[in-house]
């Protein structure tokens, strides 16, 4: 069965094929800079890596080029699956598209602005250039539906948060299940495990026998971690002081937080945490132990909330590709049975891989995160049962 993946993100369309449940990745690209102005959209397939600057104004002209391809290449398709980033609490697994699912996703658009719009936009051009074909929504949202109302509940007024379906709702919830459904194949025994989702947008998820029991991010993407250009926690005294003393609009202040902030406001350099680590600057270095610090902290308070812990769990950009932020981040928790091995943690190239030390009690892997497979595996289960 061969399944097309689709992640319409907010100015990007990723999408790859699969051959389920045989796991084979057919053809993969991405379309990019859509919506962006001064830059053209160009696509790029990962067989050539070579960018094709296209004519595109849209997601659903994006959806219906990569349908089009995949038409041309002859290759049949029997289902499409669709990363949606915010399914509330209505959604606690993938399920097939209909009238009431599409409603929902509209619903949460307030929620989500960035990536629920663009996600429909996607299902809708699936729907008709390629009428009858069963369309799959893979929330981001779903894995955290098992986070117990102690850990999803904000302090705040009940009728408030009831009316306005204000809670904790995570999200990366596709790369952390992703994750730790892979160690929990090689590794029966490993039951709690804190799994961190470290890359431009960083999240730390705590999860026992293969249910998220608590999350950083919270209500929206902005709790939790500082990340690339995203503040993380913050004081909520914070953005009411700074419209008073700035005149600042809601829409500016957002900007701010989501888009100028994180290791980018910090450093004043850079969001990209090659080049901080790269840096003298000491903005830049403040930067880089903030970022850290913060992860550390996630860490031993998820290691309380689970009452112990058989496995931490590096993944994303960062997660995977950075020995130096790993070792920065476990430093110094030997106290809670944490400790790296030096040449495993730097022999690791973004590979499934343990690098943690002979005696360290807690167990510590890098496992590459594939949410385009995990989407994949996710419509193929949900067409399997119609």
């Amino acid at each position: 069965m061969n399944i097309l993946v689709l992640n319409c993100g907010s100015s990007s369309v990723k999408y790859s094929l699969w051959d389920v449940p045989v796991e084979k990745k057919i053809v993969s690209g991405i379309i990019d800079c859509i919506h962006v102005v001064g830059i053209p959209c160009n696509h790029i397939r990962n067989s050539d890596m070579i960018p094709e600057e296209l004519n595109i104004d849209n997601h659903a002209e994006a959806v219906a080029y990569i349908i089009n391809l995949v038409k041309k290449s002859g290759a049949d398709i029997s289902a499409i699956g669709h990363r949606v980033v915010q399914g509330g609490e209505r959604f606690k697994e993938s399920t097939l598209v209909n009238e009431e699912v599409k409603d929902a996703i509209s619903h949460y658009f307030d929620i989500a602005p960035l990536h629920n719009p663009p996600n429909l936009e996607g299902v809708l051009a699936c729907e008709e250039n390629y009428p009858g074909l069963p369309n799959v929504a893979v929330f981001d949202t779903a894995f955290h539906q098992t986070i117990p109302d102690v850990a999803s509940t904000y302090a705040i007024p009940k009728y408030l948060a009831k009316k306005h379906g204000i809670r904790r709702y995570g999200f990366h919830g596709i790369s952390h299940k992703y994750v730790s459904v892979e160690l929990t194949k090689n590794f029966p025994e490993m039951k709690k495990i804190i799994s961190c989702h470290l890359g431009n947008g960083s999240s730390i998820t705590a999860i026992n026998s293969g249910k998220s029991i608590d999350t950083s991010m919270g209500f929206s993407p902005l709790e939790g971690l500082v990340m690339g250009t995203r503040a993380g926690d913050l004081d909520p005294e914070i953005p009411i002081y700074l419209m008073e003393k700035e005149g600042l609009k809601t829409s500016e202040l957002l900007s701010i937080f989501n888009k100028q902030s994180g290791l980018a406001g910090i450093s004043g350099i850079s969001s990209d945490m090659r080049k901080l680590l790269e840096s003298d600057d000491q903005s830049a270095n403040l930067a880089v132990d903030i970022y850290c610090y913060r992860a550390k902290k996630y860490i031993g308070s998820y290691m309380a909330a689970l009452n112990g812990c058989d496995a931490i769990i590096f993944t994303g950009g960062i997660g995977e590709n950075s020995p130096e932020i790993r070792n920065m981040i476990l430093s110094s928790m030997d106290f809670f049975g944490a400790k790296l091995d030096k040449k495993r943690n730097e022999n690791t190239e973004a590979t499934f891989g343990e690098i943690s030390s002979n005696d360290s009690s807690v167990r510590v892997f890098v496992i590459p995160t594939n949410e385009e497979l995990m989407l994949a595996r996710e419509t193929f289960k949900v067409v399997s049962m119609v």
